[in-house]
């Protein structure tokens, strides 16, 4: 790569020091909550985060949501008892709540057998329960429902979701039905990118897999990204992206050399920039023409 390439740039130990710092001179207590922490594959990231919970000032509480395990130290918290878990088990209603759940908030006056039978096919998952009381609500075989719904069904949110559908009228059933979705998914993408929000319309186009689109508004935010420095937002779109989605585009084949090389996948580095030569060659290519296109022959170099 030239000078020109971009530059990952993440916090460092120095610049956490002085978050941390300023955090402490405030006065209320402050909660930092990190959703999905799973979708976190950046070791630099977690590198930080760990920094960042061994020097974490009294007013400073940590919350964080994973659907895994996260890649902390949590048995040295443990051990100092600076951590607080809730897991499955902890979110799941007893008994006792089941019960005053279906009978006393979603007013069903089931028996107690009925009950069980609930609360063991769903494990006390309220949305489960949620759904099975919808479901179940107006409804005069409910005893039927109950026994054919623990007996046969093994997938509990896909038959309590169609058992819901079915008693919505048509024109609530059309706007539920999943055909839809990547339609929609589209026209947020097409709606966020004409009114300038680029990382929103990449986002749904990604969820609609129309990768044509996102490659094209990810190359169209390219100059705003390194602006910005927003390195890892370019990194993350790319990982998300298929090769076929790229290779036909020099200015994105530079950038997957460049994602590979601070990846540290050296390999692959040099078959990005040469699909890039080619297809700049061959003028067979799908960028559009601009300042980053015209930046590519001078990006590309080889000792």
């Amino acid at each position: 790569m030239g000078k020109e390439g971009p530059s990952l740039q993440l916090p460092d130990e120095a610049t956490l020091t002085a978050l941390i710092n300023d955090i402490a001179l405030v006065s209320h207590r402050i909660v930092l909550v990190f959703d999905d922490l799973q979708l976190i594959e950046d070791a630099s990231i977690r590198t930080a985060l760990v920094f960042l919970l061994a020097h974490l000032p009294p007013n400073l509480h940590v919350a964080v949501a994973s659907r895994s395990d996260p890649l902390l130290p949590v048995a040295r918290l443990q051990a100092r008892g600076e951590l607080t878990e809730l897991r499955a088990s902890d979110l799941r209603f007893t008994s006792a709540e089941v019960a005053s759940f279906l009978n006393e908030v979603m007013h069903l006056a089931l028996s107690p057998e009925d009950v069980d039978a609930l609360e063991a096919r769903t494990e006390g998952w309220i949305a489960g329960l949620q759904l099975a009381a919808l479901a179940m609500r107006d409804r005069s075989d409910v005893s039927v429902f109950i026994t054919g719904f623990t007996g046969s069904h093994r997938f509990v949110i896909d038959y309590l979701a169609e058992e819901v559908l079915h008693l919505q009228p048509d024109s609530v059933r059309r706007f539920l039905e999943p055909a839809r979705v990547p339609e929609l998914h589209s026209l947020a993408s097409e709606w966020y990118e004409v009114n300038g929000y680029p990382d929103d319309a990449v986002r749904h186009a990604l969820a609609a897999r129309d990768f044509e689109r996102a490659a094209r508004v990810i190359e169209s935010t390219i100059p705003g990204v390194r602006k910005s420095r927003q390195d890892s937002t370019l990194l993350r779109w790319l990982t998300q992206l298929p090769a076929e989605a790229i290779e036909r585009r020099p200015v994105l084949s530079v950038f997957a050399a460049w994602s590979s090389l601070v990846s540290g996948d050296i390999a692959a580095v040099e078959p990005w920039l040469a699909q890039a030569e080619r297809l700049l060659s061959t003028n067979a290519h799908q960028s559009t023409d601009g300042e980053e296109l015209r930046r590519v022959p001078v990006t590309i170099c080889r000792g």
